[in-house]
């Protein structure tokens, strides 16, 4: 069965330690996509198609009602 996945992009920021001791930002982008049928989220890094396809790609192996669904941009 086809079913829509919604998407969102976020962004966080993390502070990491340099070789001098001195701590800079970094930025992390990730997306959050949500079966529109059970609800099931998956998070993965990135805001690219090849991240929206992994993420379908793990709504469908870990559907919580067994289900193989493919998954679709709304």
């Amino acid at each position: 069965m086809r079913v829509c996945a919604a998407d969102w992009d976020f962004e966080e920021t993390e502070y990491r330690t340099g070789e001098n001791g001195q701590d800079y930002p970094v930025t992390i982008p990730y997306k959050t996509v949500t079966c529109a049928r059970c609800g099931n989220a998956i998070t993965v890094f990135g805001h690219s198609q090849e991240s929206f396809e992994a993420a379908c790609v793990q709504l469908r192996l870990t559907c919580p009602k067994g289900e193989n669904n493919f998954y679709l941009a709304p």
